[in-house]
């Protein structure tokens, strides 16, 4: 991961999902036939050159969820799994709070700790702070009936 990780900095600067996700979104309403460049987030910033087309970083996205898929059906691992219902209001508020946590931490959580960390950025280390923080916090209180072992 480290190599990878570093290659990916020396080739293209910086290493982030959110971004990348966000132009996949862009790009196939853009195919769908949605005027995309009117939304301000993707045509002032995503698309502000107003070339709405595949990049590499939207490559490394597939790439990572095709890969991801191969090695868990490779390995046995792979079911579709129903969510129990009573969780399914953690889940979505926990992907919510992850949306906003990744605007307020001016990136994801790859783009602060492999990038930001590595630059030392100061923002990177309190986001990174915030979400070992997030991470324990949350790890009790999904676990407080059985306990946990931190």
């Amino acid at each position: 991961m480290a190599l990878v990780a570093s290659l990916w900095f020396w080739v293209h600067g910086h290493w982030a999902i959110t971004g990348s996700e966000a132009r996949w979104a862009g790009y196939l309403l853009a195919a769908a036939g949605y005027d995309v460049a009117s939304v301000e987030y993707w045509g002032s910033i995503l698309f502000r050159d107003g070339n709405i087309s595949m990049t590499i970083d939207m490559v490394m996205i597939a790439s990572l969820i095709v890969g991801s898929f191969i090695a868990a059906y490779a390995s046995g691992d792979f079911r579709v799994r129903k969510p129990k219902r009573n969780r399914v209001p953690n889940y979505a508020a926990g992907g919510l709070l992850m949306g906003v946590g990744s605007r307020l931490a001016a990136g994801c959580n790859i783009a602060n700790l492999f990038s930001g960390v590595a630059l030392l950025s100061i923002h990177s280390f309190i986001a990174g702070a915030g979400i070992i923080l997030g991470v324990y916090v949350m790890t009790h209180y999904m676990y407080r009936e059985v306990g946990c072992a931190i």
